[in-house]
């Protein structure tokens, strides 16, 4: 246990900043993505599968945290920046971008060909 104290406080001012914007900014994203760029007939299922997923991970990170702070006490804060450095980066380089377009033009961009005979949001726009 370190006594600098302005240590300790900006320690936790800067653990609460951090899941601030964690909580604003990733905790949406999680439950928008996923059903934007599964097509309907799988998207329950996707859904289902991915929510399996992320509280069978949340639930592994949430008791091994205490342990690993016991073991290695603040490079589990490091070794947490650094996992959440490499997530940026892979969404950075592989996600797809979808704002703005239909789930048909999403379906698309993954796929390479659009499944329905549903106009382009940009054929629409262009009509109107």
């Amino acid at each position: 246990m370190s006594a600098n104290r302005a240590g300790i406080f900006a320690t936790v001012a800067a653990i609460f900043l951090f899941q601030g914007a964690y909580s604003f900014g990733w905790t949406p994203l999680l439950y928008l993505y996923p059903p934007a760029v599964l097509n309907y007939p799988i998207r329950a299922k996707g859904m289902g599968i991915f929510t399996f997923v992320l509280n069978s991970a949340s639930l592994l990170c949430v008791f091994s945290f205490p342990f690993a702070l016991e073991s290695i006490g603040y490079k589990t804060y490091l070794a947490n920046g650094i996992w959440d450095v490499l997530e940026v980066t892979f969404i950075w380089f592989y996600w797809v971008e979808t704002s703005g377009k239909t789930l048909e033009e999403i379906d698309a961009v993954l796929d390479g060909i659009k499944h329905s005979a549903v106009p382009s949001l940009e054929d629409v726009v262009r009509e109107s």
